[in-house]
């Protein structure tokens, strides 16, 4: 009986690889029929400046800014792109991770957390 052939993948670190919290992703279809997916990290906008008034005693009283609409800045990180094929097997890959995970953190006690 012939025996399944099979295939060695070894992995290495680019010297460029780099770890990166994601917040969400944004993108779509290029114009050759490929996906971006442009992966983005959010945060709240720190005000470039602030103005403080000193205290006799030399400590300081933050002046408030003037009320705005709150900004949300979304740091772009990387754009993957990809064929929707490769697309579908990283979103099943990450679904089912995902579960897995779920149920593991719940599994253990005291790190279950709240939807």
């Amino acid at each position: 009986m012939a025996s399944q052939p099979t295939v060695r993948f070894i992995y290495s670190e680019a010297a460029e690889f780099r770890r990166v919290a994601v917040s969400g992703v944004i993108g779509g279809m290029t114009p050759a029929g490929l996906l971006l997916a442009n992966l983005f990290f959010e945060r709240h906008r720190l005000p470039a400046e602030q103005t403080a008034n000193v205290r006799p005693d030399g400590t300081l009283e933050p002046i408030p800014p003037p009320a705005e609409p709150p900004t949300i800045d979304r740091e772009l990180l990387v754009g993957l792109q990809m064929t929707p094929e490769t697309a579908l097997s990283i979103a099943t890959w990450l679904k089912d991770n995902a579960e897995a995970a779920l149920a593991a953190r719940t599994a253990q006690s005291g790190l279950a957390r709240p939807n």
